[in-house]
Order: structure tokens, then sequence, then C-alpha cells
């Protein structure tokens, strides 16, 4: 499982007290670290399907 260097945790937890007025545990920052990194990473293989699907239906009209 992923670690994140001491420094990002420290800079999450402060983006997350500024931000929602919440102050995190070093585990609860490394858990929303890993919950958003899983979601960038879900979201952008939903992008890359689009763009494949897109590209692929441009490809076979092109053809006809």
């Amino acid at each position: 499982m992923m670690k994140l260097p001491p420094e990002a945790i420290t800079e999450l937890q402060a983006i997350y007290k500024a931000e929602f007025n919440i102050e995190l545990t070093s585990d609860a920052a490394q858990a929303e670290a890993r919950r958003l990194l899983l979601f960038f990473y879900e979201f952008l293989l939903f992008v890359q399907q689009k763009q494949t699907n897109s590209n692929l239906s441009t490809s076979a009209s092109s053809q006809s």
C-alpha cells in the first residue's frame, strides 16, 4: 500500500483544515489521500474509455 511522505500528509492536513475546518490525524489524512487518488484514477479511466469510444465511432463513420 502506498504511503505518502510526511510533508504531503502535513500539507493535506493544512488544506483540509483551511477548507473544511476539520483537523485530520495522520492516518485520516492518509485515508483521504488514498480515496482522492482512487477517485482520480477511476475518473481518468472513465475519460480514457470515453475518448477511445469516441475515436472508434469516428473511425467507423469515416470508413463507411
